[in-house]
């Protein structure tokens, strides 16, 4: 006979009433709470093996149910909480008993999850735990915003228990834990406001929450040196307090002066400086955020979005300490924001350093993408009291194999309060909670030790909170913090007899007897044996297994260091083949090898953790292949193994760089993996330099890039979905190893290949290392077109290669005047270009004195590039110019100073630095008109070559800040280019404002992807600079797109083709549609149609309602199909990163 148990959950949420925030925690003191059904004992708080437990015991009769309940005194909100948990002991006389927890949704009585606990729970304690988050594929999730009752039941079904037998439940502490959230700091009112002097010495600012760690750009780095960061509120301000640490004001260190606070003027530049900025928004209005700067001397700077015009009342003041930091502190009107401040009243926000003398900028709440980046922000919570308690947050130091310790520090807990310090660390698909209450005495302060032990390689995500104890309120929560540990992977190794075995110099065992194992660190590992009779010998480490004395070096002499991975050992013999089972000591008994790890590196890509490739499309994967020893690897190979339906476009006649080693050759094979034949590709050096190797190369790249070997891959089979690439390095005979890395693909389906006709998308290819055939070439560029682009900006000097490539696949061609040379060996006339630096810089963009190059030069400039165009094997329909030179990096030479003073009516001679100083706006003024002059040379010029081609000229938008970074007026360029591009920051007003100056020349709006990882938003982006006046789109990438990059571009590009009208001829009509929540639509129309645009740049799927009071019929979208039967109103699901159109007919 079998008996089933059950021990059953149930939530109840109430059909009305309100939230309640509350201790939404059960504790083994709650008996009074619970009622409880016959035949259930009545409950007992016990005490089993140390823990303070609730008891109930069924004696079992036979079928039926019963029931234990626990009833809230006050309706519970559970809807920012991820988790519920308890620890749970069962047992029972019965036999072949089988427990089953689940959990329902009381509404709908549906199981919405299911744990089977096997027999061998039973007699111990086990730690239940549900997601909040986690639902059947075809179940609504539960709302947890009104719990009333938790309801556990114990039942006998139709297997029935034998009458006798008694079930006993053991029922820990339940818990809620919280959801896992962006970056969040509790802000605590003041009942008296800080005098804004820049000294943080009230005692107010003891009182509210303090966070001691910033980090690094994606949260992946900490700092060289720290900053500290807390905000006060009252009615009429929001206040900020943040100290810097910059040990150059230290006077020990004498270097005072690489301290920068030069700027004092109000809406000057203050970015130049040292300087912090603070970014604020409504939570309701992310995209309308504010931004407020200033540097030690309180000069302040604001803008709204990214329009530096914007101007709000505010007060900031900084100081500069011997101490070693310096102090800002700022007050900013309600009024300003705004906002009316409420308690719990959520602002989205974030806080940046500019640190000068380390030349790094830190941040408060890790960001992917940006500075302007709303959807990122971190969260600033309003408290209604201060907290009992000071709190200083912790530091989360890198991490390590072994024990670690994160330990924020609280100070001044009264009697009886205390404060929860959780810690929440994930690997893989493991996770685990740490959670500590601490109570300190009075004035005490405390350094709370929460311990993380971490046992496996790989990375490890942290992250931690500290809440009241009592009333669960969150104070702090840390940003998730990635780092990988110094360990890589596990080793194993095994000996059939006596031997001594090291691992980096450490001493791992002796063989003989179980297997030994140790931790790889990234780079090479030295494994050593010592022994003194033959050794049968098997390793493994990942996907690396070895047997036998392949690959193992032996020397008679065990010389100084032999034990470290640095050691030299090319002079040491092979200790014999791998046929070969034994270490044999006949020929000495000091034998070792290197396996290395994580040497190869993919780079330069948006997720190098997944990489995506669109069926029938090629992919670009910059790899780093380097020596994995400090000195050269002979004999190597790099080896790359694609599963079936994966190819690598042959390298045949293509060879890496010069100064990557004395290449040898290409194979390609295949081989046997996994019960199918896999495809095998081979690149052999005689000697492999490592990374540290820099050779001819140019000084301005880094090692990463002079080490990039670009491979092309193609996806030329049918199956859709993931897989894996394995790739490593090995050389020596096989004494040198690296373990394969594995690399996760996925295969994604065809592009649509539908472009625009007139819309303009255009792509600047930066590649950012890899040299290219041109069959590599030949496939990117499909693969490209599939995707949109039209146009193509060719940026190297390989043209006669690309032109027929280009032209071949229906590009436009536009040539970067800055990458051919044909201005090289002009007679300049003694008229080079010289900066504020005075560098003659000779530069490929402004190779001569802008003012020699209008005038004098004018004629001959012309002439070479006219004469470089003709030279060509096709004409290209464009030239680009890149024109991102500042007041700064304009012409000083004698000529411009002179012209510049006979201008403005100037004391002849100047000085640059009288320049600068005493008349910026004037020089930004000559220095705009010169610009606009140099690209009508080049406008010239070219069309002497090509009548019908036309002038691309880039710079920043029509703004106040750009004017003054860059120096552009598009008002004045706007004679001297066909097309003007520009990028990045922008809003609707700052596009309708650089097109309203450029006055019918077309704006292509631009686009960056200059590092990892991948702009998510990159399809709203494009339809968002489309619909808001853009002619076209300039991307600009330096990393390697990939095929989910190309398929959100090719998803926006289908859209724009298909309704090319609307792009072109349009007109904007956000007036006529309203969306909740608001700033997820625009609008254009087109005669009697409207097309309607939803965005979503958050990152979980949005509900959206769109009103159209307009609409005269039945609307279709775009993507989905889906059909709206009556436009005035839809009810449109976007997911996470996406966009949906609706064309809708719609009444003037």
């Amino acid at each position: 006979m079998r008996a089933q148990i059950a021990l059953v959950l149930i939530a109840l949420t109430a059909a009305c009433g309100f939230a309640v925030a509350g201790v939404a925690v059960v504790t083994p003191g709650d008996i009074a709470g619970f009622s409880v059904d016959a035949p259930i004992e009545p409950l007992a708080a016990v005490r089993k093996d140390g823990r303070d437990v609730l008891q109930m015991r069924l004696p079992c009769r036979g079928k039926g149910v019963a029931a234990i309940r626990y009833t809230f005194s006050e309706l519970q909100d559970w809807s920012d909480y991820e988790t519920l948990e308890f620890d749970l002991f069962a047992q029972t006389t019965g036999e072949n008993s089988h427990i089953q927890v689940q959990l329902f949704d009381a509404a709908n009585n549906q199981v919405m999850m299911r744990q089977d606990l096997p027999p061998s729970w039973l007699g111990r304690w086990r730690e239940i735990r549900w997601s909040f988050r986690a639902a059947k594929p075809d179940k609504a999730p539960l709302d947890f915003s009104r719990i009333k009752m938790i309801f556990f039941s114990a039942w006998q079904d139709h297997y029935g228990h034998q009458e006798g037998h008694v079930v006993d439940y053991l029922i820990g502490a339940v818990a809620r834990q919280r959801a896992w959230e962006p970056t969040t700091l509790a802000v605590a009112p003041t009942p008296v406001a800080p005098v804004i002097d820049g000294t943080l010495d009230e005692a107010c600012w003891k009182t509210t929450p303090v966070v001691e760690q910033f980090y690094g750009r994606k949260g992946m780095s900490l700092p060289k040196e720290t900053s500290e960061l807390g905000l006060l509120w009252d009615a009429e301000q929001l206040y900020v307090g943040i100290r810097c640490f910059a040990e150059v004001l230290d006077p020990v260190q004498q270097r005072q002066s690489d301290f920068l606070a030069n700027v004092t003027e109000h809406g000057s530049r203050v970015f130049r400086d040292d300087c912090v900025e603070l970014f604020l928004a409504a939570a309701d209005d992310p995209a309308g955020y504010m931004q407020f700067a200033s540097n030690a001397l309180g000069a302040r700077y604001e803008g709204k979005g990214t329009d530096g015009e914007w101007e709000a009342p505010w007060q900031a003041a900084g100081s500069t300490s011997e101490e070693g930091f310096w102090t800002l502190e700022i007050a900013i009107p309600w009024s300003s924001l705004g906002i009316e401040p409420l308690p719990g009243m959520t602002l989205l926000g974030n806080v940046y350093r500019s640190n000068k003398a380390q030349a790094e900028d830190s941040m408060w709440s890790p960001v992917l993408h940006g500075y302007h980046a709303p959807d990122e922000f971190g969260r600033f919570v309003l408290l209604g009291e201060a907290p009992a308690f000071s709190i200083r947050g912790g530091t989360i130091p890198p991490l390590m194999m072994g024990s670690n310790m994160i330990a924020p520090t609280l100070t001044g807990l009264p009697p009886g309060a205390g404060a929860t310090v959780r810690l929440r660390h994930t690997q893989g698909d493991q996770w685990g909670i740490h959670t500590i209450v601490s109570r300190l005495e009075p004035g005490e302060a405390q350094a709370v030790e929460v311990p993380l032990s971490i046992e496996t390689p790989g990375e490890v995500s942290v992250v931690y909170s500290i809440l009241d104890a009592g009333t669960d309120t969150l104070y702090l929560r840390s940003p998730v913090s990635t780092f990988a540990t110094a360990a890589v992977e596990v080793l194993t190794v095994a000996f059939d007899g006596p031997c001594e075995v090291f691992l980096n110099g450490k001493h791992l065992g002796r063989g003989g007897g179980v297997p030994l194992s140790g931790h790889l660190e990234p780079g090479p590992n030295a494994l050593c044996v010592e022994a003194d009779a033959p050794v049968a010998v098997t390793l493994e480490a990942g996907h690396l297994a070895a047997i036998g004395s392949g690959g193992w070096r032996q020397s008679a002499v065990g010389s100084e260091g032999w034990l470290e991975p640095g050691f030299d050992d090319s002079e040491w013999a092979a200790a014999g083949a791998a046929a070969v089972e034994k270490l044999d000591p006949a020929g000495g008994r000091f034998f070792r090898r290197t396996i290395a790890a994580e040497v190869t590196r993919v780079v330069r890509l948006g997720d190098v953790g997944d990489i995506h490739i669109v069926t029938g499309g090629a992919q670009h994967v910059p790899v780093v292949v380097v020596s994995p020893l400090e000195r050269a690897l002979a004999d190597a190979k790099f080896v790359i193994e694609l599963p079936p339906g994966l190819e690598l476009v042959p390298w045949d006649d293509k060879k890496p760089y010069a100064w990557t080693g004395e290449y040898s050759g290409f194979a390609a094979t295949s081989v046997e993996r996994d019960g199918a034949r896999w495809n095998r590709y081979e690149l052999a050096w005689s000697l492999l330099q490592p990374l540290s190797y820099r050779g001819d190369a140019y000084a301005g790249y880094d090692l990463d890039r002079i080490h990039t070997l670009g491979f092309v891959i193609c996806a030329t089979g049918s199956d859709l979905g993931q897989g894996v690439a394995r790739c490593w390095v090995e050389g020596e005979g096989g004494a040198v190893t690296e373990i394969p890395k594995e690399l996760k693909l996925t295969v994604l389906p065809p592009l649509s290949g539908k472009r625009p006709e007139q819309i303009e998308l255009l792509i600047a290819h930066g590649f950012g290392g890899g040299n290219y055939s041109e069959a590599d070439m030949a496939a990117l560029l499909d693969t490209m077109a599939a995707a949109g682009f039209n146009s193509y900006i060719e940026r190297t000097h390989a043209r006669e290669t690309y032109y027929p490539l280009l032209r071949d696949r229906g590009f436009k061609i536009v040539a970067e005047s800055t990458h051919y040379g044909w201005h090289r060996g002009m007679d300049l006339e003694g008229r080079r270009f010289v900066d504020f630096d005075e560098k003659h810089r000779g530069s490929v963009y402004t190779f001569a004195c802008p003012l020699w190059t209008i005038e004098q030069g004018r004629e001959k400039v012309m002439s070479a590039l006219a004469g470089y165009i003709d030279s060509g094997p096709l004409p290209p329909e464009g030239l680009w110019w890149d024109m991102e030179y500042g007041p700064r990096t304009a012409c000083f030479c004698e000529h411009c100073l002179k012209r510049f003073a006979e201008d403005n009516n100037l004391a002849d001679p100047l000085t640059k630095e009288a320049v600068i100083e005493n008349h910026l706006e004037q020089w930004i003024e000559f220095t705009c008109r010169m610009w606009a002059g140099l690209s009508a040379v080049y406008q010239e010029g070219f069309k002497r070559a090509v009548p019908t081609g036309q002038m691309y000229t880039y710079s920043g938008y029509q703004t106040p800040r750009s004017r003054e970074t860059y120096c552009i007026d598009w008002s004045l360029m706007r004679d001297g280019c066909d097309v003007a591009s520009a990028g990045y920051g922008w809003t609707p007003t700052i596009i309708g404002d650089t097109v309203a100056a450029l006055d019918g020349v077309p704006l292509l709006g631009g686009v960056l992807c200059d590092e990892p990882p991948r702009n998510a938003n990159i399809k709203i982006e494009y339809l968002r600079l489309l619909a808001a006046g853009c002619k076209g789109v300039m991307h600009f990438t330096w990393q390697g797109l990939d095929g989910l990059d190309y398929t959100r571009i090719a998803e926006a590009a289908a859209l724009v083709a298909e309704n090319e009208t609307f792009f072109t001829d349009g007109v904007q009509a956000d007036d006529m549609v309203e969306v909740t929540p608001r700033g997820g639509a625009v609008a254009l129309r087109h005669g009697d149609r409207l097309l309607v645009i939803v965005t979503n740049s958050s990152s979980a799927e949005q509900q959206y309602t769109l009103s159209i009071p307009a609409a005269t019929g039945a609307a279709a979208e775009y993507y989905t199909g889906v059909e709206y039967p009556d436009a005035k109103r839809c009810d449109i699901t976007v997911p996470a990163h996406d966009a949906r159109a609706l064309l809708v007919p719609a009444a003037l």
